[in-house]
């Protein structure tokens, strides 16, 4: 089963200095694959969790300019649902101050997982994001992600142009534009594409980025028809 989108997860944001964040986002049905981009003012982020105990799985986390660091994580497809009184967990370093959260739902085969092909960071200060591409095989299906820390204020963001959807917004509030942190990103389910370019729009402030390749594998078990290979992944970025 081809990879689809099934909805926004939701957004989270909090100013308050905390090792660990809980907090409540929209549901996830069993089966579903779920990419949470978690922005921090300089704490490395541990861990996800959630209350029904899903495993969730880090493919990066990325220091940017002084003030900002993202973390892409995602989900294999949940064993168990995820009601709305449910809720997730972000355990970070140490307690840095102001975070964001910002997630989404994908559709996918039932018991299948997905797999990091490849990521790459990108830092840029007092600029926009930044151009970051990836180049792979063309006989594969990849879900791009692109996860972004934000230093500042509420912003508007614009996506790049070819990709599928934007995450949504999350980000603080209150007190001088540094003292807020914002998780923004971008999706792209390439399929026979080789390369995929990321270059979104938005104010020219402290920016910290990931760029991640990810491909479904199927269930344990289920007959195969694909070439068993491991796809090349090459990146750039500026």
């Amino acid at each position: 089963m081809p990879l689809s989108s099934a909805g926004s997860l939701g957004t989270f944001s909090n100013k308050t200095s905390l090792t660990r964040s809980t907090f409540r986002m929209n549901a996830a049905g069993a089966g579903t694959f779920c990419v949470l981009i978690v922005a921090h003012d300089n704490a490395v982020v541990n861990s996800v969790d959630d209350s029904s105990a899903n495993t969730w799985r880090r493919v990066a986390d990325f220091a940017g300019p002084t003030g900002t660091e993202v973390a892409v994580f995602f989900t294999r497809s949940h064993g168990t649902s995820i009601s709305t009184s449910g809720t997730y967990g972000v355990q970070f370093s140490a307690a840095g101050g102001a975070h964001a959260v910002v997630g989404y739902r994908f559709n996918g085969t039932s018991g299948s997982y997905l797999s990091v092909t490849g990521s790459s960071t990108l830092a840029n200060a007092g600029a926009d994001p930044g151009i970051m591409d990836f180049l792979t095989p063309a006989s594969r299906e990849y879900l791009a992600i692109r996860g972004i820390s934000h230093e500042g204020i509420l912003v508007a963001y614009t996506k790049t142009a070819a990709y599928d959807a934007a995450f949504g917004r999350a980000n603080t509030a209150g007190g001088g534009a540094a003292t807020n942190q914002g998780a923004y990103g971008e999706w792209d389910i390439k399929t026979n594409i080789r390369l995929d370019r990321s270059d979104p729009g938005m104010s020219a402030v402290d920016h910290a980025s990931i760029l991640a390749a990810l491909r479904e594998i199927e269930p344990p078990g289920a007959p195969s028809t694909a070439i068993k290979m491991e796809p090349m992944f090459i990146s750039r970025s500026w």
